[in-house]
């Protein structure tokens, strides 16, 4: 079965920054992620989708 969830060090080698910028992002609630206890993990899903918002140059209303 696939992973659903990435953990900080996973998201940061998919995304090519630090492990310590995903955190900062978390605690300043700027990157979504769920909390278990005390291990923060993020949604594969949810985070493409950040990213797809994130991107610069793409307009989703905006007709071909």
């Amino acid at each position: 079965m696939d992973n659903i969830t990435y953990t900080a060090k996973e998201l940061a080698e998919k995304i090519q920054v630090s492990k310590g910028l995903i955190y900062k992002l978390a605690r300043e609630n700027k990157i979504p992620y769920i909390k278990i206890g005390d291990r923060v993990v993020f949604r594969k899903t949810t985070i493409d989708e950040w990213l797809r918002e994130k991107e610069i140059g793409i307009n989703p209303t905006e007709k071909e």
